[in-house]
């Protein structure tokens, strides 16, 4: 019996550590912000949304819809920057804040910086590419990098922090 219960908390232990070091985010799972009591939770009924929550709650604090917002795996099209992240502004922070990287349109990528405090329904920064956005995130925010169409056709790398 005690081996059984050993393997068995193994595999828990081992299933909740990839799925913490995963950036994919998993339908209709409560995801936790390290730190605090809030928790965040992507669903899809028609239209994508993430919704976050206090304290083990049922009611939303804020909800963002992400219509068009696709996510996906691997190391092609920049799939591997798609995900959900949470961004810390200081040590002692217990403010909520993620940053979410979807492709949008045929190859576009979007990142959007959600903030429930701030804004309970839209993001309070966003930045587009034409092929590509990745991001750093480091205390105190995120330094991100993007792709823009300039006005010959050629691309143009735009480099940027937030806050």
């Amino acid at each position: 019996m005690f081996v059984v219960r050993a393997i068995v908390a193994l595999a828990l232990l081992i299933a909740s550590c990839l799925v913490a070091m995963s950036d994919e985010p998993l339908l209709g799972a409560r995801h936790s912000f390290h730190g605090s009591a809030h928790d965040w939770q992507l669903h899809d009924t028609g239209e994508l949304a993430l919704t976050v929550f206090r304290d083990q709650s049922q009611t939303p604090i804020a909800s963002y819809d992400l219509t068009g917002c696709l996510f996906c795996a691997g190391e092609e099209d920049n799939c591997e920057h798609d995900g959900v992240a949470e961004i810390k502004l200081g040590a002692e922070s217990t403010e909520p804040i993620l940053a979410v990287t979807c492709h949008v349109g045929a190859h576009s990528q979007r990142l959007d910086i959600l903030a429930p405090w701030r804004n309970d329904k839209r993001a309070i920064f966003t930045i587009y590419g034409a092929y590509y956005v990745t991001h750093t995130i480091s205390p105190g925010g995120i330094a991100f990098e993007s792709d823009v169409r300039a006005g010959d056709g050629t691309f143009e790398q735009r480099h940027g922090r937030w806050p």
